[in-house]
């Protein structure tokens, strides 16, 4: 055994010394994926085959080609036996200036109809590729140079060249930089900026996560979203930095295809301000609804209202007060049904100005009590 760096953390621990390794190239064009057949090594000893794919050299074949390390724990069915599976992590260069990022397009079992006992990677043309396995896998390469396109073992399942990189693969994709060795998704290509010449604070780019809802007139259709949503932090027009934040959406019709129906629920900015039913919080969290909760703390900002009963508190004499209602309609130190429509009012500071009101109710019903006392002494 010995420790091996692959790139970005790939595959973080130690790795067995296999003494199956070699070398192989897809001919081909450098922007399609080319089919290239694994044997199933392990198949008779039942355990799996363990194979390692990797270019760690980004100046292999020509300068800033790109680097790429991949490895398939796998087991093929053989005419359909069970306990077949395919596990794979894969992980392309991260330099923005490689030329490449993408190297592994695809993985598929190749022997369900046949007894070939491969499995199937595309594997991206006019590159050199190194290979370590736990047995002899005997690299097969579908070119149209080495071998010819479309590799088909059986007659019925057909393999072409790919020209663009499955789903599946960008959610294997490893980047072990949470700490507890698992890996996690990223979404969006690496060095891609999205749309560059947009406002300041306005969006550059989105990037979905969709989960399929149904209707039987509408199979593909989109049920619920989550969405990164990048913003221009930088200048107008030059997009060059950028924050990102988080969309939610839900569909609550679920009657149309694709995401006509998605209505936009909450959004968390890149500041961290949370916005339900509305999409441009203005506090750290912004409601356009009602909220039922069984309870509400509020710590308070400032003087509590218990000073109205200290020594020299200015009470004003209830004289002052009635102009002042006559002449605004409401009472001193309130704000007006207008303010308070058009800007809110803190729940907190609201709760303790009515306590405060209450106070000062008290001390005039004091004051007048004492009156009344007096009189009825006299």
């Amino acid at each position: 055994m010995k420790c091996v760096a692959l790139l970005s953390g790939l595959l973080c621990g130690v790795l067995p010394v296999f003494a199956e390794s070699g070398v192989f190239r897809v001919e081909g064009d450098e922007n399609l994926f080319y089919p290239v057949t694994f044997l199933d090594a392990r198949w008779h000893d039942n355990l799996p085959t363990e194979l390692y794919i990797s270019r760690h050299n980004v100046h292999l074949d020509e300068m800033w080609r790109g680097a790429m390390s991949a490895r398939f724990d796998y087991h093929v069915s053989l005419w359909g036996n069970g306990a077949e599976y395919i596990r794979a992590r894969v992980q392309g260069n991260d330099s923005p200036s490689s030329a490449f990022h993408d190297f592994v397009a695809g993985w598929q079992d190749g022997s369900f109809h046949n007894a070939t006992m491969r499995m199937v990677v595309w594997l991206r043309g006019a590159m050199t590729y190194y290979w370590s396995a736990n047995g002899e896998v005997a690299p097969q390469v579908y070119d149209g140079v080495a071998n010819p396109l479309p590799y088909a073992p059986d007659g019925q399942e057909v393999f072409e060249a790919k020209t663009a990189v499955e789903d599946y693969v960008r959610m294997a994709a490893a980047d072990l930089q949470s700490g507890n060795g698992a890996p996690s998704l990223r979404i969006g290509e690496v060095g891609d900026a999205g749309n560059t010449n947009v406002p300041l604070d306005s969006v550059s780019q989105r990037l979905p996560l969709d989960f399929t809802g149904y209707r039987d007139m509408a199979p593909d259709q989109v049920g619920a979203r989550i969405e990164g949503v990048r913003y221009n932090s930088y200048r107008n027009g030059e997009s060059y930095v950028q924050r990102t934040g988080l969309a939610f959406y839900t569909n609550p019709s679920g009657l149309n295809g694709g995401d006509a129906d998605l209505l936009q629920r909450m959004v968390i900015l890149p500041d961290g301000r949370v916005g339900v039913g509305t999409p441009s919080p203005d506090y750290e969290l912004t409601v356009n609804g009602t909220v039922h909760a069984k309870e509400v703390v509020i710590d308070l900002q400032g003087a509590q209202a218990d000073d109205v009963y200290e020594s020299g508190y200015p009470l004003r004499p209830l004289e002052e007060v009635r102009g002042y209602i006559r002449r605004n309609g409401h009472l001193p130190d309130v704000p007006s049904a207008s303010e308070v429509a058009s800007g809110g009012m803190a729940l907190g500071q609201f709760e303790n100005l009515l306590l405060r009101k209450i106070e000062e109710l008290t001390l005039y019903t004091l004051q007048l009590q004492a009156e009344i006392e007096a009189l009825r002494n006299k």
